[in-house]
């Protein structure tokens, strides 16, 4: 059986419903593969979180793979290739086959054949994944009501009050992906198309969550409990006296993480990516 799709030019694969592709094997661990495409010279990473094996050969470090080498998780076979134009948007397809079984296990750490390029040193570095393409941002809406709305929670974020009406008022413009954001609704599956569509500034204004790389007490940890500022993405705790950034891209991570400041991650990022991006620096005092 063959499964194609195309994914992003950075992603996960695992067993775990929060990956980017999501293998329903028992072989395979929650996040067992970390794939990223670098847009300066579109070279393919493969970075194993568990036991793999590029064409048979059982891999524990990051590698360079081409569209002619196979990847084997489990009862799983991956192939990469190209799909588009050669631009730096490009995306990668995938192919996963579940009936056919894998090469069987090799303890050779060399790979048949050679890659294109050479293998990354032994000591390797996170590649940071490329920010992904982003839909144009929705036009700002000139409501009245709407505005209003918004400035009462960009006041008092923490206010449930404000939130369930704003919220109403979304649903009642047919906005239900706005409504269930603005409400914080658990479990609620935001699509690609809303969580790209929407303005940063809108999402820095109305989201929820935990702040990330704090941990001081007694700080309240969520991002909605913060002190409002003049910049919706940028709050400050009155408990430990520090700012607090929003972060809605990878490279808000190494400001974050250049500036010493805690964040509250935007809800279209992977929070495991954002912390190997932040934790070359030293964990605060």
């Amino acid at each position: 059986m063959s499964r194609p799709g195309t994914l992003g030019r950075w992603f996960l694969v695992g067993s775990s419903p929060s990956c980017s592709l999501v293998i329903d094997d028992p072989e395979v661990a929650p996040q067992h593969l970390q794939i990223t495409m670098q847009t300066w010279d579109r070279t393919i990473i493969v970075k194993p979180l568990a036991p793999t094996r590029i064409n048979g050969f059982v891999v524990d470090e990051p590698t360079t793979v081409t569209d002619k080498d196979e990847l084997s998780i489990g009862r799983t076979a991956i192939q990469l290739y190209a799909v588009g134009a050669a631009s730096p948007r490009r995306w990668w397809n995938v192919r996963d086959e579940l009936t056919r079984p894998a090469p069987a296990k090799q303890t050779s750490p060399a790979l048949s054949g050679s890659p294109t390029r050479p293998l990354p040193s032994p000591r390797p570095a996170f590649v940071p994944p490329p920010p992904m393409p982003e839909i144009i941002e929705q036009p700002a809406r000139a409501d009245p009501t709407e505005i209003a709305l918004l400035a009462a929670i960009a006041r008092a974020p923490a206010d449930p009050a404000a939130r369930l009406v704003y919220g109403d008022w979304l649903e009642q413009q047919g906005l239900a992906e706005s409504a269930a954001f603005v409400r914080h609704q658990p479990g609620f599956v935001f699509t690609r198309q809303f969580l790209y569509g929407i303005s940063t500034d809108w999402r820095a204004i109305t989201s929820c969550g935990v702040v990330h790389c704090c941990g001081r007490y007694p700080c309240a940890g969520r991002w909605e409990m913060l002190d409002v500022t003049s910049d919706p993405r940028v709050r400050t705790c009155s408990a430990c006296t520090r700012d607090v950034a929003y972060c809605g891209e990878y490279s808000d991570i190494h400001r974050a993480a250049r500036d010493k400041v805690p964040f509250k991650l935007d809800e279209k990022l992977d929070i495991a990516a954002a912390l190997e991006i932040y934790w070359p620096i030293e964990p605060f005092d």
